[in-house]
């Protein structure tokens, strides 16, 4: 059997209107049916993708940023590191300096009214603290004896640390002199930090 569209026309023709509007709405969703599944559900379905490629992207996006917050704040501490680092190597003095630093203790000491009776390094308790390329690092005692008030004495000692010096405090000991007003008697032992180069 032949199927001539010039006959499914005329029958269509000849059927009633509601039969025809049943046909041109079974061919408008055959019509749409084949376009979903056919063209737009392809396109749906990268689009979802391209949903879920956006998320992943906005968060990598919001990580690259907080990343970069990041290495400002971690280059901003690394130049604070770098200013206090060269603020300390300017505190460590060199080996050679060991005159110069009993001289600035006394120096010190007179300006806070530090009575000094002993001021003497210990080079055979010197420990070495560190042996590095640019040099070794050491930690001299230098052992203070002498008769102050106490705030005295801790304003002596601010001084110092404020000053190019730079060292640990150890061994304090301070007690009641002889003589009532004279001041107490204050032993100390500095662990001045020591630089030699190579």
């Amino acid at each position: 059997m032949k199927i001539n569209a010039q006959n499914i026309i005329r029958g269509i023709n000849g059927a009633d209107i509601r039969v025809r509007y049943g046909i041109f709405a079974g061919i408008l969703l055959a019509a749409f049916a084949l376009d979903y599944f056919l063209l737009m559900g392809p396109q749906i379905r990268s689009l979802k993708g391209l949903g879920k490629a956006t998320k992943t992207t906005s968060a990598d996006v919001q990580r690259v940023s907080n990343d970069l917050q990041r290495i400002q704040q971690i280059k901003d501490g690394l130049n604070s590191s770098r200013a206090d680092l060269e603020a300390m190597s300017l505190k460590v003095r060199s080996l050679q300096e060991v005159p110069v630093i009993l001289e600035e203790i006394s120096r010190t000491a007179n300006q806070f009214n530090v009575k000094i009776d002993q001021v003497k390094p210990l080079p055979e308790s010197q420990e070495t603290l560190i042996s590095a390329p640019e040099g070794k690092y050491y930690a001299l005692p230098i052992v203070i004896q002498a008769r102050s008030g106490y705030h005295m004495f801790g304003r002596f000692l601010n001084t110092l640390e404020s000053g190019h010096l730079f060292f640990t405090l150890r061994d304090w000991h301070m007690e009641a002199g002889p003589e009532v007003g004279k001041g107490l008697l204050v032993q100390a032992t500095l662990k001045v930090i020591l630089m030699e180069k190579p």
